[in-house]
């Protein structure tokens, strides 16, 4: 559960996140909804609709990470309805708070108004979230179903690239060493480095044509034949590979490495770092 809550918190200080509150939170001072513009001096709005947007935003929050407790972190009608009833109830019931009982604002908004504005607004920004991202992956698809790069193997090519490759700069090919998600992108670990390609974690599995491989983490892919050995430290497990990195196993995927039969290593073994798990939702 902690690291569900982890997971659905790290975007809390983004730049999106940012940009929304400060323009929810200028526009609700200036414009003094619900009779706060008449009832309050400037002072009192800036603090009253300062702690509404903020609170709103972790209560928000509260929601999704409850949610995904309780249904996981796939995005399904359910857990939108559920996330969206969540988070209406928690933040008509903080309003409603700061309204009656901190700021002392007589003709606060009625709990069943709040309940309708409120629900109005969260379930709005749900529906604007789903169909951006359906925006972003109908165009990944329409990107990957015109041909990026068309390769005539040669003769003397006797097991063709991946098609993977084709997305990375070149120069940049050569042995993969692992496959990692980070919100909408893929950072693809190679011998030159370090490189980004915005697609699903998913999709770029399938485009390692002729490279057998396994999912550790669900923000991590591995190639069988970099995995050197497994590592046990804090009743957590990771798996070492041969560039040195090591890499998060979680519960769901241990099963993954264990059927390799990796040898253990001691706990302190190397001083590679370990690669960070930064994925928003496979």
């Amino acid at each position: 559960m902690i690291e569900t809550f982890k997971d659905t918190y790290k975007t809390l200080f983004s730049k999106l996140t940012l940009s929304i509150w400060v323009v929810a939170t200028l526009l609700t001072v200036l414009s003094g909804p619900f009779g706060t513009f008449e009832e309050m001096t400037s002072v009192q709005l800036a603090i009253y609709w300062t702690s509404v947007t903020t609170s709103s935003i972790l209560l928000g929050y509260l929601a999704y990470a409850l949610t995904r407790c309780t249904l996981g972190f796939e995005e399904t009608t359910l857990s939108r309805m559920m996330a969206g009833t969540l988070g209406t109830f928690f933040i008509a019931t903080d309003v409603f708070a700061l309204s009656h009982w901190v700021y002392d604002f007589a003709d606060g908004p009625s709990y069943l108004s709040l309940l309708g504005w409120v629900g109005f607004v969260f379930f709005s920004v749900i529906l604007g979230r789903f169909m951006f991202s359906q925006a972003i992956e109908k165009n990944a698809q329409e990107n990957r179903s015109s041909p990026i790069q068309i390769v005539v193997p040669t003769p003397s090519e006797t097991s063709p690239e991946p098609r993977l490759f084709q997305r990375l700069p070149s120069g940049a090919h050569g042995r993969v060493y692992r496959l990692s998600a980070n919100d909408h992108f893929v950072h693809v670990r190679t011998e030159t480095g370090e490189h980004k390609i915005r697609m699903r974690l998913r999709d770029a599995i399938l485009e390692m044509d002729g490279v057998d491989g396994v999912c550790v983490h669900r923000s991590h892919w591995v190639p069988l034949d970099v995995m050197v050995s497994v590592r046990k430290a804090s009743g957590k497990i990771s798996v070492v590979l041969n560039n040195g990195e090591v890499v998060p196993v979680s519960r769901k995927y241990r099963e993954n490495v264990d059927a390799q039969k990796l040898p253990e290593c001691s706990s302190d073994v190397g001083s590679a770092a370990k690669v960070q798990s930064e994925a928003s939702a496979l």
